[in-house]
């Protein structure tokens, strides 16, 4: 009998054999399972972190007896002050008694914002969608609506993440 013929009807070797792809394929299985863990801590970490960077944004600015916004917020991260680096916050007014803008010092040129008709703001006045930044990577944008005063002066908060930074991480860590 040849010598291939003889392996495959070895006990030994039909038990190693099969252990070995079993080994393989759980490995495989623990992999992507490990994979997909990662990728959803990552992104519920990196959602928390924009919200509350937005929530400390709400809570340093105020309006002027004058009408305007004021505030002079630190988010304690220097990605908010690299120029284009895809962190962003503005403040916008909303209604027509309040005046100016606030922005980071990161934000060198316009962020196009996705219009309320295609993303409305949910019951709690917040919305949340992808944009493309100022270098062409991805952003996370979480928006809400907030009265300022007692004359009902909204302004609209912005808070921008680089998002292809957390992709980026994700895909080195599947590597």
């Amino acid at each position: 009998m040849p010598l291939f013929r003889r392996l495959f009807r070895s006990l030994t070797f039909r038990v190693i054999a099969f252990s070995s792809v079993w080994a393989v394929l759980a490995l495989i299985v623990i992999a992507t399972v490990i994979s997909a863990l990662f990728r959803q801590a990552s992104e519920r970490g990196f959602e928390s972190l924009l919200s509350a960077h937005l929530f400390n944004l709400i809570s340093s600015v105020d309006v002027s007896t004058d009408g305007f916004l004021a505030g002079f917020p630190n988010l304690s991260d220097l990605r908010f002050t690299e120029p284009q680096s895809g962190w962003y916050w503005t403040v916008e007014p909303v209604t027509e008694n309040l005046h100016g803008e606030l922005s980071s010092p990161s934000l060198t040129g316009p962020v196009v914002g996705v219009p309320t008709s295609v993303v409305p703001f949910d019951d709690r006045f917040q919305r949340r969608y992808r944009t493309v930044g100022l270098n062409g990577e991805e952003l996370e944008v979480i928006e809400s609506e907030f009265v300022l005063d007692d004359q009902n002066r909204v302004a609209r908060f912005r808070m921008m993440g680089n998002r292809s930074e957390l992709n980026d991480e994700v895909t080195a860590f599947e590597r």
